[in-house]
């Protein structure tokens, strides 16, 4: 049953959000964003939007060609002109979303990516989640190379943040950790973000 790479669209935020929740559904994810109706709503209401307002986003998913079925996506962000800033936040937080967390978050995310990235023209991979009973088939290897293997994007830099446990598999499409950030979570103790941008080497360089 192999994977296809095709880009999303607003008909498939439900299961983008469901895979999602899946995916993440433990943790620190779930102190940041609980698995509820509203939630979920709220969560899909963005992506959905995204999709059809901001012309930066880009959003892919793996289906399983015997049927189908959405198993994984990315949602990636182009290489701007100019560099953004301050972080994109949402306007308002439904209950069971941890707002002051999620800005924290976000917030220093934001700046340690400027940090390493400053004004070079980045893809910036912000999300990629695969179903739990679809890994290990290199869906998420397919999302990442869907973008990076592109001829077109042969000289554009790119940036993705990891959790420890998924870290391993950056490395293999050109990323390299460049530091950490570690937020102290109430009632969880420290948790952990690797910063890994993948900078384009320069011919001859």
């Amino acid at each position: 049953m192999p994977l296809e790479v095709l880009p999303a669209t607003p008909a498939d935020v439900p299961a983008i959000v469901d895979v999602y929740f899946r995916a993440f559904q433990t943790g620190f994810a779930h102190t940041l964003l609980q698995d509820t109706p509203a939630v979920r709503e709220w969560w899909g209401d963005g992506m959905a939007h995204a999709m059809t307002h901001d012309a930066d986003a880009y959003f892919l998913k793996a289906v399983d060609t015997d049927g189908g079925q959405l198993v994984a996506f990315a949602r990636w962000v182009r290489p701007r002109a100019q560099p953004q800033t301050e972080a994109s936040l949402p306007p308002t937080f439904p209950e069971g979303a941890n707002e002051r967390l999620f800005r924290d978050f976000i917030g220093e995310l934001f700046v340690r990516r400027m940090q390493l990235m400053g004004a070079t023209p980045h893809w910036y991979l912000e999300l990629l989640a695969t179903h739990p009973a679809h890994q290990r088939r290199g869906a998420a290897s397919l999302l990442i190379a869907a973008v990076l293997d592109d001829p077109a994007n042969a000289e554009t830099a790119a940036y993705v943040e990891s959790s420890p446990q998924g870290v391993r598999l950056y490395p293999r499409h050109g990323f390299e950790p460049q530091g950490s950030l570690v937020l102290q979570i109430e009632g969880h103790g420290p948790y952990e973000t690797l910063l890994m941008p993948r900078y384009v080497k320069v011919k001859g360089g």
